[in-house]
């Protein structure tokens, strides 16, 4: 089922600490905090239509040397964020799926990655699917595997990508010869130094 938390809430593990969550078991943060560090966050997957791991509304999601891995029926977004904050630093994250997969999905929120490492697959694999708000990427590793995909989808925002490694491994990437796709309202602060291989 869904755990909701309304508070603060953090963990901080040590010598491989591993957090197991059930089938079918969800997270969602409202107007509240969710931290954790040096921790295995460990999925057994999701049989039902459920369509989301973590669900942020108006909150804050910070995690640190951490790994998250999650497998999805048919859909699939590990986090899922609207109008909120999510930082990563020194983490994998890990999502497979039969149809569509994406690591995070986002409207109006602001989103900082730095030295981690992203894949995503699916038949249609995505790691960032943005809509407004401020995005940042830097010195991480976004992989896509599957039919076809790309590293990001930004539609409306305010994009810093920048050292970073790009890694495709499609059967079907027929048309598509850039790893990030930018809608018209899409505003560049900064793109460079970023190794594209596999499109």
């Amino acid at each position: 089922g869904k755990t909701v938390f309304f508070f603060f809430f953090e963990i901080s593990g040590f010598e491989n600490a591993r957090i197991i969550f059930p089938e079918n078991s969800s997270i969602i943060v409202r107007n509240s905090s969710f931290i954790v560090r040096n921790a295995l966050l460990e999925h057994k997957g999701f049989s039902s239509r459920q369509s989301s791991f973590i669900e942020l509304q108006h909150s804050v999601l910070d995690f640190s040397k951490c790994e998250v891995m999650n497998s999805f029926e048919k859909n699939g977004t590990l986090i899922n964020s609207d109008k909120s904050v999510i930082v990563l630093n020194d983490c994998g994250l890990t999502i497979k799926s039969k149809v569509y997969a994406s690591i995070i999905s986002s409207i109006d929120s602001k989103i900082s990655i730095n030295k981690s490492r992203l894949s995503s697959i699916s038949n249609t694999s995505v790691v960032f699917s943005l809509q407004c708000g401020i995005f940042d990427l830097s010195n991480s590793e976004c992989k896509i595997f599957g039919g076809m995909g790309r590293v990001a989808e930004l539609f409306d925002t305010h994009s810093s990508i920048y050292d970073n490694v790009f890694t495709a491994e499609l059967s079907n990437s027929k048309g598509v010869n850039n790893p990030i796709y930018k809608d018209s309202k899409n505003i560049t602060v900064k793109e460079s130094e970023n190794i594209v291989t596999g499109l």
